[in-house]
């Protein structure tokens, strides 16, 4: 944790002074149900977020930035939760680029973007939570929450930086910061102070560019679409480029090796919507070569299982055994989205007496998340079909295959 106070010296020079004392990091039990949460003073944090190389401190820098956007300034109601979230990810990826460099703000901020359409497709394009402004009337927050809270409210701040340019757009934070801190705000406070301050510093063409009604209250996806071109970007595509063909070398694992877990985990998600089964090459690369089921980080690893469940025919003994130990000492929700339902489509009553075991150890949070998976993964359970009369080009068959036909109504 030592490059913490690094991170904490760019986010003062950011965003203003850092109002509460003491900056402290807590370190929770396994069983603990998220990857991070904010207080004043202090971040509690996830066991994991310890793995010797330091990989996964700027995941800390996202609870950090929460010390002002959320804490010093909190929304007044839930309708204006991306004032907490879309802040907090807008100066998390400001903080990483000074920090790192700026191109990896902006893979991040592609990153972003596929949360953000994961999210259009689960609520519809035209769904009532893909607003930034929606009506909660007898509504649970809780049910409303995605990352369009997190993504649209970020790629607007971010579209709005580009108008006004980044040393613009930090001085209005930065006077924003003063004027509310201590404060619950909602949307117009902050609509109102912009507009003035783009008065005040000659703004008007660029003011008059943004339109707020699709910004904020109307459905569906921004109404802009973001550039966030970076060098991180191509290399992972030139490099993805050749793992689909099967051109996996010396190169390619060099250059995994090199990667941090952000971009590792871009290049598995983006395998993933490419393909629907990993060939075997690239299935050994990953186990074999890299071995990511153990020795990883924690979202890599993640990653790694979401992509080896559902698109391989074979599972190898240790994959198994370290999935038992994954999910045996990891209880992060954010994270693991997916897993049990993957696990559950390959081997059903393994998933399930794990799952019975565990019941214990996991947060009611994560039980009641895991069991939502099962059932959903009961309901879809996949049904194969294939060309007996082409079986030979199927991988799923040697040539030595026999398919017995144990019903004539089944047959094709």
């Amino acid at each position: 944790l030592d490059e913490m106070p690094k991170v904490l010296e760019i986010a003062i020079k950011q965003n203003g002074p850092y109002e509460w004392g003491k900056y402290n990091i807590l370190i929770l039990p396994n069983s603990y149900p998220y990857s991070g949460m904010e207080y004043p003073c202090l971040s509690f944090s996830i066991p994991g977020i310890i793995n010797g190389e330091k990989t996964l401190i700027d995941r800390l820098s996202y609870e950090l930035i929460h010390s002002w956007f959320g804490n010093l300034i909190t929304q007044e109601n839930w309708r204006d939760y991306w004032l907490n979230k879309g802040l907090a990810t807008y100066f998390r990826r400001k903080i990483l680029g000074k920090w790192i460099d700026p191109d990896y703000g902006k893979m991040e901020g592609y990153f972003g973007s596929l949360f953000l359409r994961d999210s259009y497709n689960f609520l519809g394009k035209d769904g009532i939570y893909t607003t930034l402004f929606p009506n909660l009337t007898g509504v649970n927050p809780k049910d409303s929450y995605s990352d369009i809270t997190v993504e649209k409210g970020y790629n607007f701040l971010y579209y709005i930086e580009g108008l006004i340019k980044e040393e613009k757009m930090q001085k209005f934070l930065q006077n924003f910061v003063q004027k509310f801190k201590y404060k619950s705000i909602d949307f117009y406070d902050f609509q109102n102070l912009f507009i003035n301050f783009c008065k005040e510093e000659k703004l008007d063409n660029e003011l008059a560019q943004i339109d707020w009604q699709k910004w904020i209250f109307e459905k569906g996806e921004c109404p802009v679409i973001n550039d966030f071109s970076n060098k991180y970007f191509i290399e992972i595509n030139n490099t993805l480029e050749r793992f689909l063909k099967d051109e996996i070398d010396e190169e390619t694992e060099k250059a995994f090796k090199n990667w941090n877990y952000t971009s590792r985990s871009f290049f598995i998600r983006k395998l993933g919507e490419k393909i629907d089964f990993l060939s075997g090459k690239q299935h050994n690369f990953f186990t074999t070569t890299l071995k990511l089921y153990k020795d990883q980080d924690i979202i890599t690893t993640t990653y790694y299982y979401k992509i080896i469940l559902p698109r391989t025919d074979k599972f190898y003994e240790n994959e198994l055994n370290y999935l038992l130990e994954y999910l045996s000492n990891f209880s992060a929700t954010d994270y693991m989205g997916a897993i049990y339902e993957f696990f559950y489509k390959r081997d059903e009553i393994k998933a399930v007496e794990t799952f019975n075991n565990l019941k214990g150890f996991y947060h009611n949070y994560m039980v009641n998340m895991v069991e939502k998976e099962l059932n959903r993964a009961k309901q879809n359970f996949p049904i194969l079909t294939f060309d007996l009369s082409k079986k030979d080009e199927c991988s799923f068959f040697s040539k030595d295959t026999k398919i017995d036909i144990i019903s004539n109504e089944y047959k094709d």
